[in-house]
């Protein structure tokens, strides 16, 4: 049971005038026997603030934000207690009473369900930042049972989350290249403050908000800097599995930096796994305690407590998108709808329910993509139009955003210099230039089938019939159509036979892009005013790979529609939001004779890589440049193996 009470105070006495931080003491007891409970947790919600109680129940939590905060006391076998508090600039003195939670057995069904539990943590670049500046970010999936990893979900959700709960950024991540990374852009006037960064994934929803990972991003005002103060120690969290080996013991600026990574166990490789590395100046970053990538990641030791909430959130594999067909009187309707992409790589079929309902689950794009659409029901046109459905997305409204949880001061000038070597200070917008040119004849996107093609038809041998398979008929040897069933078939009568159990149908081109979907299905719905010709090879095409090996049917698009265009017949669209697509990191390489170097280089991130790879030797290995800021850099590798063991390695860089 979750306690929400607003706290006494006991004790008040001014400390941390300059820094505007509080400490929290007192006891955790038992309710029932009055024994102290040692080992409990004591944390701030949402905040990288938590101790250990010692064996009589004390705690003593220094650093605690002022302000608004959560604060919560937990310990295995008993019900966690929150506190609401609205802290000031004092000590506050609290026994606590926790009470022994009560065994419900789950039923068989959310039993089960909890085998499909998914566990999300993130890792950054920098502990802290100012506007104007890049997070980096990359997500890791934990997964209760690993053996069920490759059924699970597909997309992750980031939000950025301000003091007043609102959500300032949202960020739909794809599994690309096996990994989750994104970042997250701070705009030049974003007030100051501490935000929360939020990441779940749909099917999280149906355990509970509380499962989601929640971290503390603070912003801090360009002219200020952090003061140093005594952080409490996380109790797990240390450095251990990585060893950090450099190819040098110092290094000048703008020198080449070689690290290899090993096991802690002298001797062993780093086992395969999922790293990610973060090089920070220590002058500009100093390194607040953070959010701990094991603790997130980890599941409860007794899954027969946690009770899902719901089931209605699906495992997500793609893009979501839930919506209704209606007719003119808004009445919902049950029909075959055809969607084709703006750009025509992709045509989606689906049939709506009784009541006009729909769910589309998978399709992959990245940023937003517009659809033409057009709906049929017994095999003729039927006029009405699509409502979506707006997601609904998990609220804000009780989250509690804390403050900073470490001192800030004024200074007098901007702490941290922009990267000149992205972003020259003397660039200048220009005027807008008109260019004109000559159309070309020809064009690269329609040159035809790699190899030849065996027949072409061309626009004015193809009859309106409505379908163009139909115009088809008879004018291809060795193609069969078949429109008896709906959707329509097509193939080449050589591949009949050639794979058991294989599909038979040809590789559909559309302007020499593969189309989605079936190729009968795909061809039917073509206005055969839009093309200009077709091209056909029955042979097996290896410069097509297996796609190629039951033959290819090409079509080429009159000019003015091979894009931002749509049937005739086709009205009505819609429009997705896709995946956000995540920026590359980048810095510079001074072994380029092209590498601009007039530029002072202040970077505060060095280098970050969200996916270390091994090298020719198998090691997991990484090269960057220093920048010009003597010092010291610190280096953070972190990550999961293929075990599920969270781990993690820190190294010191001296550059002089």
């Amino acid at each position: 049971m979750k306690h929400l009470i607003f706290l006494a105070l006991f004790l008040s006495v001014s400390i941390f005038s300059c820094s505007q931080l509080a400490q929290i003491s007192g006891k955790v007891i038992d309710k029932s026997t009055s024994r102290p409970i040692g080992e409990a947790v004591v944390h701030i919600n949402h905040c990288p603030v938590r101790i250990l109680t010692d064996d009589s129940g004390n705690f003593s939590l220094p650093n605690v934000p002022v302000g608004r905060i959560e604060f919560t006391v937990a310990s295995d076998g008993y019900d966690p207690y929150t506190l609401l508090v609205d802290v000031k600039p004092k000590v506050y003195v609290i026994n606590v009473s926790l009470e022994s939670r009560i065994q419900k057995p789950l039923p068989p069904l959310l039993q089960e369900l909890n085998l499909y539990r998914e566990k999300i943590g993130v890792v950054t670049d920098k502990p802290y930042y100012y506007p104007r500046e890049i997070i980096w970010f990359k997500v890791f999936l934990n997964y209760i049972d690993r053996t069920k990893k490759d059924s699970l979900s597909r997309v992750v959700y980031v939000d950025l989350i301000s003091q007043s709960n609102k959500v300032i950024s949202h960020h739909v991540l794809s599994l690309d290249s096996g990994e989750f990374k994104g970042n997250i852009i701070l705009s030049n006037d974003l007030e100051p403050g501490n935000y929360l960064m939020r990441a779940y994934t749909r099917f999280m929803i149906n355990f509970g908000e509380d499962q989601f990972f929640y971290k503390s991003i603070p912003v801090l005002p360009e002219k200020s800097f952090v003061t140093l103060s005594n952080f409490p120690v996380f109790h797990n969290e240390k450095n251990f599995g990585i060893e950090i080996q450099k190819d040098k013991a110092k290094y000048g600026t703008r020198n080449k930096v070689n690290l290899v990574l090993g096991s802690s166990i002298a001797g062993n490789p780093l086992p395969d796994g999922d790293y990610t590395i973060s090089v920070t100046d220590m002058a500009q970053v100093v390194g607040l305690t953070e959010t701990n990538l094991s603790s997130s990641l980890r599941f409860e030791k007794d899954l027969s407590q946690i009770s899902p909430v719901g089931l209605d959130n699906i495992v997500e594999k793609g893009i979501q998108c839930k919506g209704t067909f209606v007719n003119q009187y808004n009445a919902g309707k049950q029909v075959k709808l055809t969607a084709y992409r703006e750009d025509y790589t992709s045509v989606l079929n689906f049939d709506t329910d009784e009541k006009g309902r729909f769910q589309i689950n998978g399709v992959k794009f990245y940023d937003s993509a517009e659809y033409f659409y057009k709906a049929t029901k017994k095999k003729s046109e039927f006029f009405g139009k699509i409502v979506l459905e707006k997601p609904i997305d998990p609220s804000t409204d009780n989250l509690v955003v804390p403050g900073f949880w470490f001192g800030v001061e004024d200074a007098t000038s901007i702490q941290r210099a922009l990267v000149d070597y992205l972003v020259p200070p003397e660039t200048k917008m220009l005027d807008e230039v008109e260019i004109k040119s000559t159309k070309l004849e020809s064009s690269a996107i329609s040159k035809g089938i790699a190899g030849g093609a065996d027949k072409v038809i061309n626009a004015f041998q193809l009859t309106n019939y409505g379908n163009i398979l139909l115009s088809l008929q008879g004018k291809v040897p060795g193609l069969q159509i078949n429109c008896a069933n709906n959707p329509c078939t097509v193939f080449f009568s050589r591949a009949i036979g050639s794979s058991a159990l294989g599909s038979i149908e040809p590789l559909l081109l559309i302007n020499d892009i593969p189309a989605f979907g079936r190729p009968g299905e795909t061809l039917q719905n073509i206005d055969v005013n839009m093309v200009e010709r077709i091209e056909f090879s029955k042979r097996i095409n290896v410069r097509y790979g297996e796609q190629g090996k039951n033959g290819i049917i090409a079509i080429y698009l009159k000019d003015g529609v091979n894009r931002f265009s749509a049937p005739n017949d086709v009205k009505s669209k819609f429009t997705l939001k896709g995946f956000d697509r995540p920026l590359k990191f980048v810095s510079p390489d001074y072994s380029d004779a092209n590498q601009e170097s007039r530029f002072t280089d202040q970077r505060s991130t060095i280098y970050w890589n969200p996916k270390l790879r091994k090298d020719a030797r198998g090691n997991y290995s990484c090269s960057f440049f220093t920048s010009d800021m003597e010092g010291s850099y610190r280096v953070i590798v972190q990550g999961v193996n293929n075990q599920g063991d969270v781990i993690k390695g820190v190294s010191i860089i001296t550059v002089n």
